[in-house]
């Protein structure tokens, strides 16, 4: 089966004078998500399988599409709200190795109180599904109040984790795959300079032959200095 049309959103003007690896073309909802080659799903499908649950869960760890994947499902979709939790992970070429406990401390209380404010909100907010990306954040209290809350309220709710949750059935598992990353950069790359392109194209194998990638942003992100070099004339 083929995998699902893809489409990019990239200002006019010369291709040369922009990073084609900016994060403005690569971040959830400009970019679609991409199947492995035999392997894609149609949304009239998973909206069967979310009318046959209360909660379902896009399963897969840090970087591998899971939001992307969301963009792509409910694209055009107006009848749903979208609660976003932050992991307190930063991830780009500037990033730090690791987070500042003080930043995980804000992050946690951060989390508590969204959370608690999204129990609430099923009550009286007239959507009927819930997209919460980062189901994990969740405080597991809080968690379980709110599948409790669903059934009061005939509501579905739609989850992101990097694990899976009794209760929750998994519908969908993202992860890397070397294929699909060329694919990803051949639309990204499609109006950059050939030499540019070769460059790039030429990094991205090195950098795959010489480790497993888990991580498509850190991989992107990875290949936006490559990309931002100048190009040498011979």
């Amino acid at each position: 089966m083929a995998a699902a049309e893809t489409s990019f959103m990239k200002p006019a003007g010369d291709a040369g004078s922009i990073n084609p690896l900016s994060t403005r073309f690569v971040r959830p909802g400009q970019i679609e998500y991409l199947f492995p080659v035999g392997k894609s799903i149609s949304r009239s499908t998973l909206f069967q399988n979310l009318d046959q649950h209360q909660a379902v869960a896009i399963m897969g760890p840090h970087g591998t599409g899971k939001s992307t994947f969301l963009h792509w499902w409910w694209k055009d979709r107006t009848d749903v709200r979208w609660i976003g939790f932050s992991s307190g992970r930063l991830v780009g070429p500037d990033a730090p190795s690791s987070t500042a406990i003080i930043d995980q401390i804000k992050n946690y209380f951060s989390n508590w109180k969204r959370s608690w404010q999204l129990f609430r909100s099923l009550s009286n907010d007239p959507s009927a599904h819930w997209i919460v990306d980062g189901w994990e954040q969740v405080p597991r209290i809080i968690a379980i109040a709110i599948r409790l809350s669903l059934k009061h309220h005939s509501k579905r709710l739609i989850v992101t984790s990097h694990r899976d949750h009794v209760g929750i059935p998994t519908i969908h598992r993202t992860a890397v795959d070397s294929e699909v990353l060329f694919r990803m950069l051949d639309h990204l790359l499609d109006d950059a300079p050939q030499a540019q392109t070769a460059r790039i194209r030429s990094a991205a194998e090195q950098r795959i032959e010489r480790s497993k990638i888990t991580n498509v942003r850190e991989f992107l992100f990875d290949l936006y200095d490559v990309a931002g070099q100048p190009t040498t004339s011979h």
